[in-house]
């Protein structure tokens, strides 16, 4: 869950920034963490992201994006998760 904030820039381009909260199930703690798993520390992370996109028309987007997850060092393991990628949009 989250805030988006789009900005129209000329030529069709675009930015958007995120800020919000993500909720997770999985373990936590040294003992009960697996070897192969990132060690998040906390259920609750914070999100954030930031893109910018071009739109080709009025329904159809591309946008090139970085995606931050921590639980912001509030628990005793922070590793985090970082995501890069692009991202193909259609508006509705």
């Amino acid at each position: 869950a989250g805030l988006a904030w789009t900005v129209e820039l000329p030529h069709n381009f675009f930015v958007e920034g995120t800020f919000g909260a993500a909720l997770h199930d999985g373990k936590t703690g040294d003992r009960v963490t697996p070897y192969d798993r990132a060690k998040l520390g906390c259920h609750v992370l914070f999100r954030e992201s930031a893109s910018l996109g071009y739109r080709f028309t009025e329904n159809l987007s591309v946008m090139v994006t970085a995606d931050h997850i921590s639980n912001g060092t509030l628990c005793d393991y922070n590793r985090g998760l970082n995501n890069y990628g692009v991202r193909l949009g259609y508006t509705f």
